[in-house]
């Protein structure tokens, strides 16, 4: 009714006479729904780009008022929207939506949110978190475009100028381990590089204990056993006990040997 700026008892008329074509079915009190999906998709394939575009929009601002918890189909319709006005509210609802998702375990639909939404940011630090969540549900759901998410994620926070993004880039990018015997020259460049311009002291304990990890392999155990205690340290200044089992974890990890 909001859409089209019609009364309730009109649209009533209009729902009644499409149940009755078998177009769509009254599922509850006041709930519709069409009888079959080749239904919906012939209905919706006739709609102009145009039009589409303009009543996606439509139902998004509608449904931002009404329906603010619903944010999947917020997402969806804003990102449909292709109106630039939108654009920043598709984004934010995408993130929204992404995290809602991520928490249900539900990895591929996070990743298919972010995706969504990456052609609409409108700046280079929206871009880098839009790509941050991406690599992060990518990684979960075992996709190995991860790592190019985040390396991507780590060139367009240096865009952007936002240091603890490119930190939390950079870690995104070391968390995507695979087994190789070798330090890595590339990781270990993006972590001493976040390293030097991260501003949170959470991320920077991070960053040390990460760094320390992606060291096992080297021979250097002196500047592990360094890296890990600053974290420990920052970790306990913080009195943050989930960042504080991180870094005593990596420390044990990094300097792990036979004695």
């Amino acid at each position: 009714a909001s859409v089209l700026d019609t009364s309730e008892p009109d649209l009533l008329g209009d729902l009644e006479h499409a149940t009755e074509g078998r177009l769509i079915s009254e599922i509850g009190p006041g709930r519709f729904a069409f009888t079959h999906d080749l239904v919906r998709h012939a209905v919706y394939s006739q709609i102009g780009p145009s039009r589409r575009a303009r009543l996606h929009g439509w139902v998004a601002t509608a449904l931002e008022r009404s329906r603010p918890s619903a944010v999947g189909e917020l997402a969806r319709h804003f990102c449909r929207s292709g109106d630039p006005r939108l654009a920043a509210k598709a984004v934010s609802w995408s993130l929204r939506a992404a995290a809602e998702a991520t928490v249900r375990l539900g990895y591929e639909e996070a990743a298919r949110l972010c995706a969504a939404a990456l052609p609409l940011a409108g700046s280079a630090a929206e871009r880098a978190r839009l790509l941050l969540e991406l690599g992060e549900a990518r990684m979960h759901a075992g996709d190995q475009g991860a790592e190019q998410a985040f390396t991507e994620a780590a060139s367009t926070a240096r865009d952007s100028g936002d240091p603890d993004l490119l930190a939390a880039a950079a870690l995104g990018v070391a968390s995507t381990w695979a087994w190789s015997g070798v330090v890595d020259p590339p990781k270990l460049g993006l972590l001493t590089e976040a390293l030097t311009v991260v501003t949170d002291d959470a991320l920077r304990a991070q960053l040390l204990a990460k760094l320390a990890c992606e060291l096992c392999y080297g021979p250097d155990v002196g500047r592990r056993d360094e890296l890990t205690a600053r974290a420990v340290a920052i970790a306990r200044e913080l009195d943050d006990p989930k960042l504080l089992g991180q870094c005593l974890h990596a420390r044990t990890y990094a300097l792990w040997g036979p004695g």
